[in-house]
């Protein structure tokens, strides 16, 4: 059975996670490499901040969605690990919310040059997806809004209004990457 640390990261209730790496062992003088459970202890001492409770649980015991909804992690009042709905849906919508700015800084050029040499039913068009994509979020948010499962939020496609479509795993990609390096940062300055 796999094991992980948890603990209360900070004031917000997110539940951090620790996994032992494969080969972060220490070995004793035979040459015996400490157990999963010994290891998170000793981790524990490094990396949970003082005063915070921690536990070792097995891999089941943590929300089925591992790794997209990992920061909407919560401990419920049974202690149970369970993902917040009302967070990860805040997650989706800040997703949405970062890939319509992108595509609106595409479309800038494009309005740009109607403006100098386009025709009225061309800028009128290109006006109309714009405002469609500065609603959007708002279009998302209503879909999303019903949704109870962490699964379903995470299989919910995305259908931009020029019909291409996202999964809520793309939209997450780049945030989670930075917040695992700024973790992964605060966790090495710990150890040094």
């Amino acid at each position: 059975m796999k094991l992980h640390l948890i603990f209360q990261n900070d004031d917000s209730g997110q539940i951090a996670e620790v996994t032992p790496a494969p080969n972060a062992r220490l070995t004793d003088e035979h040459g015996a490499a400490e157990s999963d459970e010994q290891f998170l202890r000793r981790i524990a001492k490094i990396v949970v901040p003082p005063g915070v409770s921690w536990r070792i649980v097995g891999a089941h015991q943590l929300p089925a969605s591992r790794r997209i909804f990992r920061d909407a992690w919560r401990e419920s009042g049974s202690g149970d690990i369970v993902v917040d709905m009302h967070v990860a849906r805040r997650f989706v919508l800040n997703g949405v919310r970062n890939a319509r700015n992108e595509k609106l800084e595409e479309t800038d050029g494009e309005k740009s040059r109607l403006d100098e040499i386009g025709t009225p039913a061309q800028r009128e068009r290109h006006a109309e997806y714009r405002q469609a994509l500065r609603d959007f979020p708002k279009v998302i948010e209503s879909q999303i809004s019903v949704i109870r499962s962490p699964q379903e939020l995470a299989d919910h496609p995305i259908v931009w209004p020029n019909g291409a479509t996202t999964s809520v795993y793309d939209l997450k990609a780049c945030g989670e990457v930075l917040v695992y390096a700024k973790k992964m940062e605060s966790a090495k300055r710990k150890i040094s």
